[in-house]
């Protein structure tokens, strides 16, 4: 069985979806004022790739390479995704094409070089996830994805804390 952990990151989103998930173990990051019991408290900087970016560098040693860390904001399900989505997710893949198709397309599809979330993903997905300077990057909205450990250590430690600014 493959070790699963679902890791969420919230500002003031309803979580309460999350009592229901018995397919993984549960880690909420919390930068809303509100106290979330078992949630990691984090300032309120960034964005969740900033969220993202510090579960992996908390605990980039103990990542197992077969197991499978699910990102997703604190309301996933907005952005076209299902709770059967999170619970059959089996490999690394991109949550978010959902919303692209559903949505028929985004009007203005590409964003200026900057961390949306998509670029965020394409850090384990794509091998030089970095365009040459002044280019574009498709966007797919919403930042939730699932990665193996074996991905996400495929760049060393020090990659993602050069990017945690």
């Amino acid at each position: 069985m493959i070790n699963k952990k679902l890791i969420v990151a919230r500002y003031n989103e309803d979580i309460s979806w999350t009592k229901q998930v018995d397919f993984a173990d549960v880690i909420i990051y919390n930068k809303g004022a509100d106290e979330i019991p078992g949630a990691i408290l984090l300032p309120n900087v960034g964005r969740e790739s900033g969220t993202y970016l510090r579960f992996i560098i908390d605990n980039y040693d103990s990542l197992e390479k077969e197991g499978l860390y699910l990102f997703v904001q604190a309301s996933p399900f907005e952005h076209y995704i299902s709770f059967e989505d999170l619970k059959g997710c089996n490999g690394p893949q991109y949550f978010g094409r959902n919303f692209v198709e559903m949505s028929e397309g985004i009007t203005s599809p590409y964003f200026p070089i900057g961390f949306p979330g998509k670029k965020f993903c394409d850090m384990f997905f794509l091998e030089n996830p970095f365009p040459p300077e002044h280019q574009y990057v498709p966007v797919i909205y919403g930042a939730n994805f699932c990665a193996s450990g074996k991905m996400i250590k495929k760049r060393c430690k020090e990659f993602y804390q050069f990017l945690d600014i």
